[in-house]
């Protein structure tokens, strides 16, 4: 079990008792972040959000 290209998991034995680790993949988190934050400016500039002053900016 694991996320993909994010945290990869492995399983072993020792002493006769199952092991779980995870091992985090740091380019891959960085590939993550760095699309998210795309995707929002992205929905942020077709939706025109950002244009607007509001509050006590008016």
């Amino acid at each position: 079990m694991g996320i993909p290209y994010v945290i990869e998991s492995s399983f072993q034995e020792s002493g006769g008792l199952p092991e779980l680790y995870f091992t985090p993949n740091y380019p891959g988190m960085l590939g993550v972040v760095i699309f998210f934050g795309a995707l929002a400016m992205a929905y942020g500039i077709s939706t025109g959000r950002g244009r607007h002053k509001s509050g006590l900016a008016r």
